[in-house]
């Protein structure tokens, strides 16, 4: 990339390595467990109970989860029973998202960050109900797909002072784009740090190329490949869904997310119209 804008972009990848070296999201004990979920692009592989002993209590937390679970607190009390119920790839997603907040925990700007990390944890929720139809790919990476973008934002929140907090809300408030607000207050996009957490996490180099696609800053045609077209078709429907322009949505996007019959698109629409009017429906994760 020679132009003025693939400069920007390569200053903005190199931003976004620097500041997940800096915060290091995942602790290797996640790691570990992403890389045997979800590590290798076209599997997803059984987790067993031993090797996520130490999250029992968020894994049960999450088989009593009304979207994720039964709905009833209690009515699973093993670790056994918790990852029958709950797919190996939700878990890898749910131990990377629980890792990211624990470590935002006392960063300055909550009062900000919070705000776009609850708008992620929204998005996590509308990629497990796309990724439970997109083949192959899982609703734990979709929640990942989903998730990155806010979280991305929230990171460049929290890292940075107290004036470049106040630069960002000016510039969202006056319409400007998060992506080009963002450049011009933290020379990121927030896309590119998601996408950086993602990777430090062991999802993958998919996962990392296929966010980039979907930057504003991108240059490039939009990726043709698995697993890229997955994250890329993933995050760029549910940005969409997120506000609404569920008529705006390619015939060929929901094609690529597995949603050939309308009325699965009718059905999506509305869990998301409920999601967005609920808001982040895993406090508990945080």
């Amino acid at each position: 990339m020679g132009s003025a804008e693939g400069l920007r972009f390569n200053e903005s990848w190199e931003r976004a390595r620097e500041i997940i070296s800096h915060f290091e999201p995942s602790p290797p004990i996640i790691r570990q467990v992403t890389k045997l979920a979800i590590g290798r692009a076209d599997r997803i592989n059984e987790l067993l109970d031993g090797s996520v002993s130490g999250f029992k209590k968020l894994i049960l937390d999450a088989a009593a989860d009304k979207i994720l679970g039964t709905g009833q607190k209690g009515a699973v009390s093993s670790l056994r029973q918790a990852l029958e119920l709950i797919p190996s790839d939700v878990v890898a997603a749910l131990l990377i998202i629980h890792g990211v907040s624990r470590k935002l925990r006392g960063y300055p700007n909550e009062r900000i960050w919070r705000t776009f990390f609850d708008e992620a944890m929204m998005r996590a929720a509308m990629g497990y109900y796309v990724g439970q139809v997109t083949e192959g790919f899982g609703s734990g990476r979709a929640m990942l797909a989903a998730f990155a973008g806010r979280a991305g934002l929230a990171l460049l929140c929290a890292l940075g002072g107290p004036e470049e907090a106040k630069l960002l809300l000016e510039g969202l408030s006056t319409g400007g784009s998060i992506d080009s607000t963002c450049m011009s207050v933290y020379r990121c996009d927030p896309l590119h740090v998601g996408g950086m957490m993602l990777l430090a996490a062991g999802c993958g180099t998919g996962s990392c190329m296929g966010l980039a696609a979907a930057s504003s800053l991108s240059e490039e045609l939009p990726p043709s490949e698995q697993p890229q077209v997955s994250w890329y078709s993933t995050h760029i429907a549910v940005d969409m869904m997120s506000s609404q322009q569920f008529d705006n949505i390619p015939s060929e996007l929901w094609s690529l997310l597995g949603f050939e019959e309308v009325v699965d698109r009718q059905d999506l629409c509305e869990l998301v119209k409920v999601t967005v009017r609920k808001g982040n429906p895993w406090k508990w994760l945080v």
